[in-house]
């Protein structure tokens, strides 16, 4: 099976790990979650890539734009998944055991932390102790040590083109 576009890859391969949620509430969670990480993607990747609809066009337009997407639109989203962590009281964005949505929210957590980092400015995450836990959690999963100690994680976390590095 051929599979494309980001959503529908984390639901499919939800579907076929069984990582998509115990029952219908669970399922529904895992959704919304992986929705609501679209909507954030899109914001960075209007800053990353220079496209001409994009918002940063050049690097230097690209390093002025990095202090609002991490001082503003970040927040305003951490504040959010702060919430539904809250919420929901899981350890995970679904339930008690990683699903699909928790494999995006901590890759597009990682990328901010990256990102913060490489400019010089404070960890995204800091002021938030339930997605800073999730964060760190998630990373010490034993399931995923190879991942994380191998080369695949190592690669570059955009296309060339990309305004991030």
């Amino acid at each position: 099976e051929v599979v494309a576009q980001s959503n529908a890859v984390y639901l499919y391969l939800g579907r076929v790990l069984r990582l998509e949620g115990r029952g219908r509430g669970e399922r529904l969670a895992n959704e919304q979650v992986l929705v609501y990480l679209h909507i954030m993607w899109t914001q960075l990747r209007d800053l990353v890539y220079p496209e001409p609809e994009a918002k940063a066009n050049d690097a230097l337009a690209f390093r002025s734009r990095v202090a609002d997407h991490l001082k503003a639109a970040v927040p305003e989203h951490y504040d959010k998944l702060e919430a539904w962590l809250k919420q929901r009281g899981t350890q995970f964005f679904v339930g008690r055991r990683p699903c699909a949505a928790d494999f995006h929210v901590w890759e597009f957590i990682d990328q901010q932390e990256v990102l913060a980092k490489r400019h010089f400015y404070d960890s995204p995450v800091r002021d938030y102790p339930l997605l800073q836990a999730f964060y760190k959690r998630f990373r010490e999963l034993p399931q995923l040590a190879e991942y994380f100690n191998g080369p695949d994680f190592r690669l570059p976390i955009n296309n060339r083109m990309a305004y991030f590095h």
